[in-house]
């Protein structure tokens, strides 16, 4: 699968975690961490559950990541999110290993 595919495929998804997630009564934020066409983790914005104001997808995806694969560092990875991410979310990117690609939706 070339890369514009891939890309289009991650950012798909998502998107469909967003959409799950206002389904559950939750914010429309879905984020995908991948690197090497490997997704490592995803999240969606669950403040509305944990009552957390940090709770973003993309923190909730880094948060998984880092829990599934036992480091804070994710160097060479991308984020894919459903919606444009704010600045708490694009500095933890930066402090999870440099400046990930990120691609959203919209």
């Amino acid at each position: 699968m070339d890369a514009p595919q891939q890309d289009h495929d991650f950012l798909q998804r998502a998107v469909d975690l967003a959409q799950q997630n206002v389904e559950k009564g939750g914010q429309p934020f879905g984020a995908v961490l991948v690197r090497d066409s490997t997704v490592l983790a995803d999240g969606v914005n669950d403040v509305h559950i944990d009552c957390d104001p940090t709770a973003h997808a993309e923190i909730q995806a880094l948060r998984h990541a880092g829990h599934t694969h036992g480091t804070p560092k994710f160097d060479g990875t991308t984020m894919y999110a459903s919606g444009k991410p704010c600045a708490m979310c694009m500095s933890a990117m930066i402090m999870a290993g440099g400046q990930p690609r990120c691609l959203r939706c919209g």
